[in-house]
């Protein structure tokens, strides 16, 4: 099942968990001091694994994935935004 949404494409997977593209934001105080955000970059079709990064067994926790340095399959993979228009 695929459905055209109003952020980009999203489908299901063998679980009925959507893959859809992810927006980076940012929160930073602006020139007055007050909070404000914006979209710093594009990760195109992401699932709940994060591309293999987590499974769904043993279920995420304090222990679980532990802490190592990993290739992690958005970097190199996001497109930088400027002023909400994707770089290419």
């Amino acid at each position: 099942m695929t459905l055209d949404a109003a952020f980009g494409e999203i489908s299901l997977d063998h679980n009925r968990t959507a893959i859809q593209d992810q927006y980076v934001g940012r929160i930073y105080l602006d020139d007055d001091g007050n909070m404000a955000s914006s979209t710093v970059a594009f990760v195109p079709q992401v699932d709940q694994t994060f591309g293999g990064t987590f499974s769904g067994d043993p279920s995420p926790s304090r222990d679980y994935p532990p802490c190592e340095v990993r290739d992690l399959p958005w970097i190199g993979n996001a497109t930088p935004v400027v002023n909400g228009v994707l770089q290419n």
